[in-house]
């Protein structure tokens, strides 16, 4: 590590994604890829504002807010856009998780809650995903 980093995050251990399969013949839902094409719509749009691609776009992105808001029934202050569930994710630790308020989440879930705690400083307890008593049931069994 560079002498210039932070050494706050020393012990942090490194998320690991999983198997990512390389090639073009495997549609990988996991990292959000979708099996059908964009619509022709979509298209046509992206088509149409490519050549806006030069200037830097609206950081609240207010026209889309709105779209949003409007097709749910909420007012816009309901509504965060984010680039991806990651940046939220790591927003509501830093909203809603401390020191006082740790964070608790399930051991076969997405592997990336624990970075997020580590990296915004927030003790976490990780769950099993074998409720109590499903619990109790193997238990039993096991000793039958």
């Amino acid at each position: 590590m560079s002498r210039f980093f932070s050494h706050k995050y020393d012990a942090l251990t490194p998320y690991t994604p999983g198997e990512q399969p390389s090639g073009r013949q495997y549609v990988k839902l996991n990292t959000n890829e979708s099996p059908f094409p964009p619509s022709e719509k979509a298209r046509e749009y992206a088509l149409h504002h490519v050549r806006s691609m030069e200037l830097y776009s609206d950081p609240e992105a207010a026209e889309l807010t709105r779209a949003v808001a409007d097709m749910c029934g909420v007012g816009e202050k309901n509504i965060l856009l984010t680039n991806g569930s990651d940046e939220i994710l790591n927003f509501a630790f830093m909203a809603f998780c401390d020191g006082e308020h740790p964070a608790v989440f399930p051991d076969i879930t997405y592997g990336f809650y624990r970075v997020f705690a580590e990296v915004n400083s927030v003790p976490y307890r990780e769950i099993s995903r074998v409720s109590p008593s499903i619990a109790r049931i193997t238990s039993k069994a096991a000793t039958s």
